[in-house]
């Protein structure tokens, strides 16, 4: 299959979307702020709703990681390399990006966690699930022996969970047939599933962090990113319909930031699915180059934190809970300064 063939696009270097994924890690990084600062805009609402709904910077993360993942697979698939060597390039690229600073992160956070007083034996599950990326299924199997400074790294580990199958998966979805229907039927089966089954899970008192953190009840959100991404690559969907989904997305996600916490159980019956379709939409809408976002997500400023995503996500949150045990007479100002410019 080749592009000429099936009419694809490549979609190239989006600046808008680097836009959009400072804006899911500053979300990210608001959302622990209380780590560091106890009470912190306790007497502004809206920044306190900003701050409790923040966590959905990870599910805008997830749907951006989907569509372009898929988007850049998709293109390698279609043209003369084989796919043994797509995922050959791929597997070795992923590897040379992620861990080199994950694996510097966790030699900082062993060294200076020995220094306070911790032992290698207690430190060693939770450095371990961090590097062989199975840390959110630590966090189920065994709470008593989970680290809490690494405990965003969840999200991580389901992305190269997803990582290591989809490559595999994506090429016999495209393999077994030419048609853009079947291919986003064949996708979209376990994105229903997947949205049955966390309610299901949901409904046997499992707790909310179980069911956030579990790959088998959040990949849809991944999934959701690689059906658009399809979408984008064989097909051309009507610019004003993109347009305006793009805008009603937007909308939804300012209102699911604003009102929604982790702990709502219409979350894990719907709330995340929907949180996923309108990322969707706003990605879809930026990389059709259609709507207001193209130009307002390609703010230098917004840029600059989705190029720097991936470290500042690395390091926040052990560097906020190592100020706050370190710094017990500061103020919030000064220690949420501190905190941040250290991160």
């Amino acid at each position: 299959m080749n592009g000429e063939e099936t009419g694809s696009r490549r979609l190239g270097h989006v600046q808008a979307l680097d836009g959009l994924r400072g804006i899911a890690v500053l979300l990210v990084v608001m959302s622990h702020l209380p780590n560091v600062a106890p009470g912190i805009f306790a007497d502004q609402q809206w920044l306190r709703g900003i701050v409790h709904g923040g966590y959905l910077g990870v599910d805008i993360f997830f749907v951006l990681s989907g569509f372009l993942i898929t988007s850049l697979l998709a293109e390698a698939f279609d043209g003369t390399d084989g796919r043994v060597r797509v995922w050959r390039n791929f597997y070795g690229r992923r590897a040379l990006r992620l861990l080199p600073a994950l694996v510097a992160l966790m030699i900082v956070f062993t060294l200076v966690s020995v220094a306070d007083g911790a032992t290698l034996g207690s430190l060693w599950p939770s450095v371990r699930s961090v590097l062989l990326y199975y840390n959110n299924w630590h966090s189920v199997w065994d709470p008593e022996h989970f680290n809490s400074d690494l405990g965003h790294l969840w999200s991580l580990a389901i992305e190269e969970q997803f990582y290591i199958v989809w490559p595999v998966v994506l090429a016999a979805v495209l393999a077994f047939s030419r048609r853009l229907w079947v291919r986003l039927a064949l996708v979209a089966v376990p994105i229903v599933w997947v949205f049955w089954y966390r309610s299901k899970v949901w409904d046997t008192g499992a707790g909310w962090v179980n069911v956030f953190v579990r790959t088998d009840t959040r990949i849809d959100t991944l999934l959701i990113g690689c059906v658009l991404a399809l979408v984008f690559r064989y097909a051309r969907p009507r610019r004003d319909v993109v347009t305006w989904a793009g805008a009603v997305g937007g909308v939804v996600l300012l209102v699911m930031v604003a009102k929604s916490t982790a702990l709502q159980g219409w979350m894990y019956k719907g709330g995340f699915t929907l949180t996923a379709v309108a990322a969707g939409a706003v990605v879809l809408a930026i990389a059709e180059g259609v709507g207001p976002y193209p130009k307002v997500l390609s703010n230098g400023v917004l840029r600059l934190a989705g190029r720097v995503s991936y470290g500042l996500y690395l390091w926040h949150l052990p560097v906020f809970n190592y100020v706050f045990r370190n710094t017990p007479t500061w103020s919030a100002v000064p220690r949420t300064l501190v905190a941040l410019g250290a991160s």
